[in-house]
């Protein structure tokens, strides 16, 4: 009897993953974080030729566009390939674009790579697993030297951060900085958005600061409804 409702509940299991699966929802008796690729057969942020059989996973990515127009942002893929011919195959792309090797790391199943091409940084992660290999990708623009950390709570790069104090003026003060090359540009069209998003919301007096870091118009709008709530 026992083993009969062992048996019967193995079959339950089973039948339930598979239904899961003819249905396109995710197997929740899986552990890969990893669902949802499509083929690439080249890199988004980097413009170069990937390994073939890579599949790109667009949920654990994002790509935006730095003050230089360069992309900076994650691409998250994964193939049967070998790691280390995935590497190789990689250094010959970047070489060939103009991109050099500063830095190789290597232990375990993991291996890291860093490029620079001008401004412009490229790190390349790559974890092997039992049959498949997942490969990071992070591109971003090189800081100036003494430029601050990046904290959680700072405006990340695509991002504004916004914040709104009460103000004993009448009226709305929005004090704005940000990259000079994206104010000098883009200014006045931000400080105009942001006091429209705050009127449209009921604010009538206050200061409202924000740090901008090159985010668009459905950004800023977010970010200056948020703020509100909070301050609220």
């Amino acid at each position: 009897m026992r083993r009969t409702l062992v048996t019967l509940a193995l079959g339950l299991v089973l039948a339930a993953a598979q239904g899961c699966a003819s249905m396109g929802v995710g197997n929740p008796f899986s552990n890969d974080p990893l669902t949802g690729g499509a083929d690439a057969a080249s890199s988004q942020l980097l413009g170069v030729p990937l390994p073939a059989g890579m599949q790109r996973y667009a949920s654990h990515g994002y790509m935006n566009y730095g003050a230089d127009g360069g992309r900076e942002g994650l691409e998250t893929l994964r193939g049967n390939v070998d790691a280390a011919q995935a590497a190789q195959s990689m250094f010959t792309a970047l070489q060939g674009q103009g991109w050099q090797l500063r830095l190789s790391l290597r232990k375990g199943d993991r291996s890291l790579y860093v490029y620079d091409k001008g401004n412009s940084l490229a790190v390349l992660a790559f974890r092997r697993q039992t049959v498949l290999t997942i490969l990071e990708i992070w591109t971003g623009g090189r800081l100036p030297d003494g430029a601050a950390l990046s904290l959680p709570g700072a405006a990340e790069s695509g991002d504004i951060l916004v914040t709104v104090a009460p103000s004993e003026e009448s009226g709305i003060q929005i004090e704005l900085s940000g990259k000079s090359v994206i104010l000098k540009q883009f200014g006045r069209q931000i400080r105009e958005l942001i006091r429209k998003t705050a009127e449209e919301n009921g604010l009538e007096n206050a200061r409202i600061s924000a740090k901008d870091n090159g985010a668009l118009d459905c950004t800023i709008k977010a970010r200056v409804r948020a703020a509100i709530q909070r301050a609220v």
